[in-house]
Order: C-alpha cells, then structure tokens, then sequence
C-alpha cells in the first residue's frame, strides 16, 4: 500500500513536470516561428 502511494505521487510528479516541458516547448516554438516569420517576409520583399 505505502509503495502504490509513492508511485502515485511520482506519477503525478512527473505529469507536473511533463505539462512544464510542454510549455516550454510551446513557448519556444512560438518565439522560433515569431523570428523566422519576419525574416521570410523581408526575404520575400527583398526578392
């Protein structure tokens, strides 16, 4: 019983730390898309 508990935690633990890494994942796609974005479109002018 005392192990189901702690295996319990370390799996909310990790859903935790799991959902975290998405957001960064998210954020870091965002910024990536916000920079290359730009510069297509002044390529695309320039051309």
């Amino acid at each position: 019983m005392i192990s189901f508990i702690m295996q319990s935690e370390l799996f909310m633990e990790w859903q935790i730390q799991l959902q975290q890494v998405n957001m960064i994942i998210e954020m870091f796609t965002f910024i990536i898309i916000g920079t290359i974005t730009p510069n297509q479109l002044k390529d695309k002018e320039v051309f």
